[in-house]
């Protein structure tokens, strides 16, 4: 375990001016210094617009999707599409003033995807009409951003597991396969008492179940730690691979500790992953799993600590035949402060076992609390990127590092920066000298190489308003191509 403790003053973390450009360094080509926002403000709304993914598109420009703060009372969510050229400039050729908005038949949207058709598909609750209970809900739009009508019901794919209690079905996170398939995972509710489980739907790519999928296109993962039936939380999923689909959340203990969770499964038929910790290989005194496989296992992402429990945001892979690494990124806590955590697994389940102690786990202390929000893989540098945030409301800035598979920090990431060695901190321009508050919600590395984080910003705070910008921030690497999209401005 790498743990990194720092005391930097305010004044350390205000952005300077920069000198050649280095590993995370601002791309001072796009945007201002390497920065762009962009604010929808729709009329009768609070401003609060966020990201939750950039996409990029075949002739250099880049698709920026998120929620958009509602003009109207149905109490469903609006989506914002902007579409930016490869300066970071606004596109005056989309939409309306380079933005688009439309309305969603979603409570909530928490993730977004893209297949090789460039259409664009996002996730959250739905409610249905006739149960009056919570579903997993999937939305397409085409290219331009308009509702794909031809999808599912008119444009929505819902599934209900409605194994009981309330039948409340929390979709978390979504994966998009090339051709149209959509992987929608969450929390389900099953029977009366306080059982939780992971929760898989499949869609396939007209928004139909998929019943070659487990036999009706629905997929329940149960850990139960402790002998018990408790609270199993599926809270992402990592990159498609044709081979396996990777799930990671939590699971709760007889003691009220959280740990994470992992589960591997085959995405066609649903069956977990023979050669995913088999025969006993994920447990024991340096694997640590409270169950055994194939298929499954649990970690701490501090089993030095006292009883922390673990959230976990996000999760990518590396695809590979026979599988390659994982990654899960997330935040552990104690009761006394809040870190930053990463673990990384082998393709067969298990945590490296060179490196330091605990074997294949980053813990990283910038500001109480840190959290890493979003990872992805370079394959050409062999290396995950990671975005995240630090501090406290009115005082959070986001950041940008990397680390080898270890995993270890990559030194002199971000070295021309002001913030501490190896990160690079991310703050955006506020209106006047309001709270400052920076996040990073999604991560991918581009064909070219490049890195994208998304996320959003804070404009201004005030009596009943909440005013956050679509937020991308793009970072220079040794070839000097690296681009993030970062959130909180």
């Amino acid at each position: 375990m790498y743990r990194l403790c720092l005391i930097v003053p305010l004044l350390c973390l205000l952005h300077s001016p920069f000198a050649a450009a280095g590993p995370g360094d601002f791309d001072a080509s796009f945007g201002v210094e390497g920065k762009a926002a962009v604010a929808f403000d729709l009329p009768g709304g609070d401003r609060d617009d966020q990201a939750l993914a950039s996409f990029p598109l075949a002739d250099g420009k880049l698709m920026v999707v998120g929620t958009v703060s509602p003009d109207g009372s149905s109490g469903v969510v609006r989506l914002g599409f902007t579409r930016l050229l490869a300066n970071g400039s606004v596109d005056p050729s989309y939409g309306s003033g380079g933005k688009f908005s439309v309305e969603t038949a979603l409570l909530t949207v928490v993730s977004a995807g893209t297949d090789n058709a460039g259409r664009f598909y996002v996730g959250g609750a739905f409610l249905d009409p006739g149960n009056q209970d919570i579903e997993f809900g999937v939305q397409r739009f085409n290219t331009d951003g308009t509702a794909d009508l031809g999808y599912g019901f008119f444009g929505l794919a819902a599934a209900a597991f409605d194994r009981g209690g309330n039948n409340e079905d929390r979709l978390r996170n979504i994966r998009v396969a090339p051709g149209g398939e959509v992987y929608a995972v969450g929390r389900i509710k099953v029977g009366a008492g306080a059982d939780f489980d992971f929760g898989v739907a499949k869609f396939n790519p007209l928004g139909a179940l998929d019943n070659t999928f487990d036999g009706d296109g629905l997929r329940i993962i149960a850990f139960d730690l402790d002998g018990t039936v408790r609270e199993d939380d599926a809270q992402a999923i990592a990159d498609f691979d044709p081979n396996r689909l990777v799930i990671a959340g939590t699971a709760l203990r007889s003691s009220g500790q959280r740990v994470v969770a992992v589960a591997a499964i085959n995405p066609i038929s649903g069956a977990f992953i023979g050669n995913f910790c088999n025969a006993g290989s994920c447990q024991g005194s340096i694997q640590e799993s409270l169950v055994s496989g194939p298929g499954r296992r649990t970690l701490a992402f501090d089993p030095q600590g006292v009883q922390p429990t673990d959230t976990v945001f996000a999760a990518a892979m590396f695809a590979a035949l026979g599988g390659g690494p994982i990654a899960i990124a997330g935040r552990s806590t104690d009761g006394q402060s809040t870190r930053g955590a990463l673990a990384i697994l082998r393709g067969d389940g298990t945590l490296a076992t060179t490196g330091p102690q605990p074997f294949g786990r980053l813990l990283v202390d910038l500001f109480n609390p840190t959290a890493l929000t979003a990872v992805a893989y370079d394959v050409g540098r062999s290396r995950w990127l990671l975005g995240g945030r630090a501090g406290t409301t009115e005082l959070r800035y986001a950041f940008a590092a990397s680390t080898d598979s270890t995993p270890t920090l990559v030194a002199g990431f971000g070295i021309n920066g002001s913030g501490p060695p190896d990160f690079q901190l991310i703050q955006f321009p506020r209106s006047g000298t309001g709270a400052i508050e920076n996040e990073i919600a999604s991560a991918i590395v581009d064909a070219q190489g490049r890195y994208l984080l998304t996320g959003r910003r804070l404009w201004t705070r005030s009596s009943g308003i909440e005013d956050n910008d679509f937020a991308v921030t793009r970072l220079a690497d040794q070839t000097g191509g690296a681009i993030f999209a970062n959130g909180f401005e």
